[in-house]
């Protein structure tokens, strides 16, 4: 085994380092002669650790030479850098780098022959500057992206413009999801249209004030509602499915859901409760034929079962048991439990016509009042059998556009940021409205006054006693 010494740059070999390496050659030869055959695995350890020793020597001293004298050429080398520009294309530029030998602290390796070296890969200077994906341009999509206008930023309105650049991405928060999908819904419009997209009102940005709140998930919002709309198609109920049931009717269902509401009213549960309740039993009587005598037992376990998905602190099932009078005992509700999951196929998350409404009520800027009072017709809404051919969605918006009609607060009516977000027209909701408004009309004149008590308190406003919109029955549209 041989080590070079090293060699300052006129060429004189520097007899300091040759001496070390000398004497680490003389160690290297005892340590052969002591230890045996068997241990040549050990010896070859040893030599390798003087070798690296030798070498970070001679690196060393590379180093103070480097310093003392003339910087020595050692090649050129040449960095192939994607550079991306506006047209997508990719273009390869060359840029020199200085030599080996002339960077400070780079080791060098010596070989039996001087003046042969090991080319290796030099960094990068600071002076070149990486692109990274999705800085090295600004985002032009090409769509009807919304951003904060100059001419309405204090009324809060949105303008379609040509395209987002990556600055106005940071300054209105926009997500990467929400670009993509604003690209996806133009690709749409240019595929349907022939060519000219017809420009739409301005709209209200209803989520600018709640940018900062993460509860809101303003960013994910959209794409939330989109599934909404997705899924209340897969779960919906079809209207006439009353036809299998031999031994209930329209009426029963009423009489059960009214009193489902007393017993919402008595646990103190939230308004989810209710509406994912109601929506269980006609998925339940929709699959499976109930006799008189279990209807109330279906009615009382989708509430357990709402409230276990729903409520923090559900009721347990003796409570159950004694709201309806012992007329069930426990293994009966939680054998009535077993066999509704099983037939629903335990899918319980499924949109309500409470979660569209809390959108549209936003969208209209509603006030306590008219919040109040939409979840009063909606309430109502849930009694009438005649309303299961309506969509959550639908019923949802044609309540809150009875609810803005009975008010008064038709001008400026179901205007584009209602129809944006809703996705209803006024003439798509004429007929649903109608029904509503007649449902709010006799709502004291029928039996069934567990949803007109309940809104006729202080706690919810009083609501039950405004006076129905009659026109709606007559002449139900008003279009701005």
């Amino acid at each position: 085994m041989a080590f070079v010494a090293g060699v300052r740059d006129n060429g004189t070999a520097t007899s300091r380092f040759l001496d070390e390496n000398k004497a680490m050659e003389s160690k290297a030869a005892k340590a052969v002669r002591v230890v045996g055959p068997s241990q040549g695995g050990t010896v070859r350890r040893v030599l390798g650790e003087i070798g690296n020793f030798t070498r970070v020597n001679q690196a060393q001293l590379a180093k103070r030479n480097a310093k003392g004298g003339a910087d020595t050429a050692a090649g050129q080398r040449a960095v192939g850098l994607l550079s991306r520009h506006g047209d997508g294309g990719i273009n390869h530029r060359v840029i020199e780098g200085p030599s080996l030998a002339s960077k400070p602290g780079m080791p060098i390796v010596s070989t039996t022959d001087a003046s042969a070296s090991i080319a290796q890969v030099e960094p990068l200077q600071p002076s070149v500057v990486l692109p990274r994906w999705g800085a090295t341009r600004s985002r032009h999509y090409g769509i009807q992206a919304y951003r904060q206008g100059q001419t309405g930023s204090a009324a809060g309105l949105l303008y379609p413009t040509g395209g987002v650049s990556t600055r106005q991405d940071a300054a209105t928060g926009r997500s990467m999801s929400s670009l993509l999908a604003a690209r996806s819904a133009e690709a749409c419009r240019g595929a349907s249209s022939s060519g000219s997209v017809e420009e739409e009102e301005p709209c209200t940005n209803i989520d600018f004030n709640d940018r900062g709140d993460v509860r809101q998930v303003v960013d994910y919002v959209e794409d939330i509602y989109d599934f909404y709309r997705r899924a209340e198609i897969q779960s919906a109920v079809q209207s006439d499915y009353m036809k299998i049931q031999p031994d209930i009717n329209a009426k029963m269902r009423a009489i059960l859901i009214d009193w489902l509401v007393e017993v919402h009213m008595k646990f103190e549960l939230l308004p989810e409760t209710l509406y994912l309740t109601t929506n269980l039993i006609d998925r339940y009587l929709a699959k499976k034929v109930t006799t008189r005598k279990n209807l109330q037992l279906v009615g009382i376990t989708a509430m357990m079962i709402a409230c276990k998905y729903e409520e923090i602190y559900a009721p347990e099932v003796r409570d159950f048991v004694f709201i309806c009078d012992r007329a069930y005992s426990r293994a009966a509700i939680l054998d009535m439990e077993k066999k509704m999951l099983n037939t629903l196929n335990f899918n319980l998350t499924v949109p309500t016509p409470y979660v569209f409404m809390v959108r549209f009520l936003k969208a209209g800027e509603a006030d306590k009042r008219m919040e109040q009072l939409a979840n009063f017709l909606v309430e109502l809404a849930l009694l009438e059998y005649s309303m299961m051919k309506f969509s959550p969605s639908q019923i949802a918006a044609a309540a809150v556009y009875t609810a803005m009609r009975t008010l008064g607060r038709v001008c400026p009516g179901w205007n584009w940021t209602m129809r944006r977000h809703s996705g209803y027209t006024a003439e798509a909701l004429e007929e649903c409205a109608s029904i509503i408004a007649k449902c709010h009309k006799n709502a004291r004149s029928t039996s069934l006054v567990a949803v007109p008590d309940k809104y006729s308190t202080l706690k919810f406003l009083e609501v039950a006693k405004i006076s129905p919109c009659l026109e709606l029955i007559t002449s139900p549209i008003i279009i701005d």
